[in-house]
């Protein structure tokens, strides 16, 4: 008896990332459909073509096909749930089945009545790109199916089950040392990969980082790339995005690069090592001012017990001046980074089957 083959990939999921691929290479310009367009090769279905006549017609509003793609209804496809595990800026995530595959997976649902404007409308359009660009990295979470119909736009991605960074804090108080640079380099590894493929993410915060696993502090994936953005190299942004705690001075100021990314990530790692941020105040004015005066205290009792190597990098990532701040690939080879990383090998090789018990 031959043996049956199953199904290990969504047909529609399938389609929608060869399509999105061929968007991506076509070169961003948002002008052509994720689904082909006009002279794109092959046969349109009736659900193309309906889409390019309307489009095509001058009727449109900023919520019609918003992906550039045909209608299409999730439930054919994903058996959804009514429990809500999550929300976001313009909707709500919750758990999904895939009908074929038998995989749970995250459904990402946005209203489009949430979609105010035009730019609200580019800005979930981006962020469909920027996650079909950045995916299968590690550290960063998958996106495997997209749809959109009259009323929604559902986003397909991988599930994690350990809930986000923030509650592990909340929970945890403090990180271990260990555990603390093993996530650090995680993210700051997530945030080069972005920063190579031309994407500032704008908006890392523990809330946006989840944990792969209830049990393991250390596995991570960076979320949320609402308000992520394409840059130019040797081109500062002006506009401010973001949470403020997080915030970077030179984005209060409204001329930014990636770099805004690796101090977000440093006010991250400060909260990992002493369970509160770096940075806080009354209200968002005084707040600013903080920020841009970029003053890192290790003077709470919480800081007797960290190292000098772990508040170095801290204090590098937090450097006001742009020009001397730590970068990524610096952050790699920091010291405290290279030392956790050797002893979390140790610990695993001690913990893996026929390992050597520690002393």
């Amino acid at each position: 008896m031959q043996p049956v083959r199953r199904n290990t990939v969504d047909p529609h999921a399938e389609q929608f990332i060869k399509s999105l691929s061929q968007y991506i290479s076509r070169g961003l310009t948002g002008e052509l459909g994720m689904y082909g367009g006009e002279g794109g090769e092959g046969e349109k279905g009736e659900a193309e073509a309906n889409m390019w006549q309307m489009m095509n017609s001058g009727n449109m509003r900023w919520t019609d096909f918003i992906l550039r793609m045909p209608y299409d209804d999730v439930k054919k496809f994903y058996s959804v749930s009514a429990t809500k595990i999550g929300s976001g800026r313009y909707g709500v995530i919750r758990t999904c089945l895939s009908r074929k595959t038998r995989t749970v997976l995250a459904c990402k649902t946005i209203r489009k009545d949430q979609v105010k404007c035009m730019e609200d409308a580019e800005d979930v359009r981006t962020e469909v790109i920027i996650l079909g660009m950045l995916r299968n990295h590690p550290c960063i979470i998958s996106l495997h199916d997209a749809f959109e119909d009259g009323k929604y736009v559902h986003l397909i991605m991988e599930m994690c089950r350990g809930g986000d960074l923030f509650d592990r804090v909340k929970e945890r108080g403090q990180f271990k040392e260990t555990d603390a640079a093993i996530v650090c380099r995680s993210l700051v590894e997530a945030l080069l990969h972005c920063h190579s493929n031309g994407v500032i993410h704008r908006d890392v915060k523990p809330e946006n980082i989840l944990m792969c696993d209830k049990d393991v502090d250390t596995k991570i994936k960076l979320i949320d790339f609402g308000v992520a953005t394409f840059y130019k190299r040797g081109v500062p942004r002006t506009d401010r995005a973001g949470t403020v705690e997080y915030t970077a001075p030179e984005v209060l100021d409204k001329s930014y690069g990636p770099e805004c990314d690796i101090w977000s990530a440093g006010v991250v790692l400060y909260i990992l090592l002493c369970g509160f941020p770096p940075f806080w105040a009354a209200t968002n004015a005084e707040l600013e001012q903080i920020i841009r005066a970029a003053a890192v205290d290790f003077r709470h009792p919480r800081w007797v017990a960290v190292s000098d190597g772990a508040k170095d990098l801290v204090q590098r990532m937090l450097t006001k001046d742009v020009r001397r701040r730590i970068s990524a690939l610096e952050i790699f080879g920091h010291p405290w980074i290279r030392a956790a990383e050797i002893k979390k090998l140790s610990e695993n090789k001690q913990q893996a089957p026929g390992g050597t018990p520690p002393a």
